[in-house]
């Protein structure tokens, strides 16, 4: 895969990205980010333009899992059915590996807050990296539905081309 210009935007003044991180076109960006605003004010917010070079061995994805946790991700590679790579005990046993690196569930599943969760992703990313695979790639269900994401399985695959702060508007709900 050529290198390609995305974004991704957080709450969270970044330098730099994690395993497992998502990056799309803006418009999905911006929707992310105002999907993680539970408040009703504004709040304050990052944009951030990158580069990322994935290299050339991308698995795409089934499915769009919104946020998944790293147990996600295996489930996506081992468990789903349109996998190549369709082995549950594989997944158990990954799964299982997770757990003694994570403890006790996260609080939030949706949040990076668990004190193991870089741990977590380097694991669930070096998996991904021992079958070979560069990076994932699938079709946006959730944020600008039709839009295609990436995840980067290690941070130097990203380059940080610009940042802006932005206000993150409240998210309507019908």
């Amino acid at each position: 895969m050529a290198k390609t210009l995305q974004f991704h935007a957080s709450h969270d003044v970044i330098s730099k990205f994690w395993p497992l991180s998502h990056f799309g076109p803006r418009p999905a960006a911006e929707e992310a980010i105002q999907n993680k605003n539970k408040s009703q004010l504004p709040k304050p917010g990052y944009m951030y333009k990158v580069e990322l070079d994935l290299g050339g061995s991308v698995i795409q994805l089934a499915d769009d899992q919104g946020t998944p946790r790293p147990v996600g991700y295996l489930y996506m590679l081992f468990a789903d059915a349109g996998s190549p790579h369709r082995d549950y005990a594989q997944f158990q046993h990954h799964r299982t590996e997770l757990e003694r690196i994570y403890g006790p569930p996260p609080p939030n599943p949706f949040k990076n807050d668990h004190p193991n969760d870089l741990l977590a992703r380097q694991y669930v990313a070096d998996v991904f990296i021992g079958l070979g695979y560069t990076g994932m790639e699938y079709e946006n269900k959730v944020e600008y539905p039709g839009s295609i994401a990436y995840v980067i399985l290690q941070p130097s695959q990203v380059s940080i081309i610009a940042q802006e702060s932005i206000t993150v508007q409240p998210r309507q709900t019908p």
